[in-house]
């Protein structure tokens, strides 16, 4: 009842908003969740209520994004791509930071992996977007204190690494979002790439963390439109240090591309994987992979229209 009275309300104010009846809305409303599989986030706060169905079967909804998640994920192999310690030694060769687990660590072994390290981040095993992240500075902190705490669940921690100097742009990584999808004849298509940025003092760049999303041009490696922040396409400029962002040449692009193109072919017979990937100094870092990479940052900003694109390859 809750949630047919939201919708109720959500199609009052928007009759109210852009003219005509409200049961109207409704009855819009439900027929395309039914031929489209929308849900009311997606259909009153983006642009999608608005589109006519010749448009609309193009759109990536939560529906079409379950079933071909589903139909392009390998259930045996998913494990790799959920379990951080799992996708760590998988992907070993694009993994240049220092980790561990708390798995039998004994106080003695941490304080020796902390040793020459500046700061740690600490992650739940299974965690995602960013939830229970927590970031250590090693000479602010007491080891004893923070090991104490590793006993309330399973943990990674990480040496903490830096972005290149162009894209410290926050307190936290930023990372760049790269879907991969492989097709059916085995030709990787690169799905939308955007550039994650922290706002603020988190300590991760996730959107619902507060950053900001700004869609990177896959051929170019260059930031066009503007960024996605609190539900609006508003940031010309990054939020906090004013940095003009379209325009922005993400560095060694190529370098991106190849290697998520590369990870890939380590586990072709998960053929959708939204890869974090950091571009640090030295080298570009895998951060994590997602066999699940959500909808929302295909749609919900800058270019629309990507069920059009995935259905070829399906």
């Amino acid at each position: 009842m809750t949630y047919l009275k939201e919708i109720w309300t959500k199609c009052d104010q928007l009759a109210k908003k852009e003219g005509g009846l409200r049961v109207t809305k409704l009855l819009d409303f439900i027929i395309a969740h039914f031929k489209h599989g929308v849900y009311t986030a997606q259909y009153f706060d983006t642009n999608f209520h608005t589109l006519k169905n010749q448009y609309r079967k193009d759109i990536i909804t939560y529906g079409r994004w379950c079933k071909f998640v589903d139909q392009l994920s390998d259930r045996k192999s998913i494990h790799y791509l959920q379990n951080k310690i799992d996708f760590n030694i998988k992907f070993a060769d694009f993994i240049h930071r220092k980790w561990t687990t708390n798995k039998n660590l004994t106080l003695t072994e941490f304080e020796a992996f902390c040793k020459d390290i500046t700061e740690i981040i600490i992650k739940p095993i299974d965690s995602w977007e960013g939830a229970g992240v927590n970031k250590y500075i090693i000479a602010e902190s007491d080891l004893n204190n923070i090991y104490k705490t590793l006993s309330t669940g399973s943990f990674i921690i990480e040496e903490c690494i830096k972005n290149e100097e162009s894209l410290q742009l926050s307190k936290s990584l930023n990372t760049i979002r790269v879907t991969t999808l492989l097709d059916k004849d085995g030709q990787i298509h690169y799905i939308k790439p955007f550039l994650r940025a922290g706002v603020g003092n988190s300590v991760v760049d996730n959107y619902n963390a507060g950053g900001v999303e700004y869609e990177i041009d896959p051929e170019t490696g260059i930031i066009f439109g503007k960024g996605f922040h609190n539900g609006k396409c508003t940031c010309t400029y990054h939020p906090q240090t004013q940095v003009l962002m379209p325009g922005f040449k993400i560095p060694r692009w190529s370098e991106v591309l190849n290697t998520v193109a590369s990870a890939h072919k380590l586990i072709p017979e998960c053929r959708y994987i939204g890869w974090d990937v950091a571009i640090t100094p030295s080298a570009i870092e895998l951060i994590e992979g997602n066999h699940d990479a959500g909808y929302f940052g295909f749609e919900y900003f800058g270019t629309t229209g990507w069920y059009k694109i995935i259905k070829t390859c399906l």
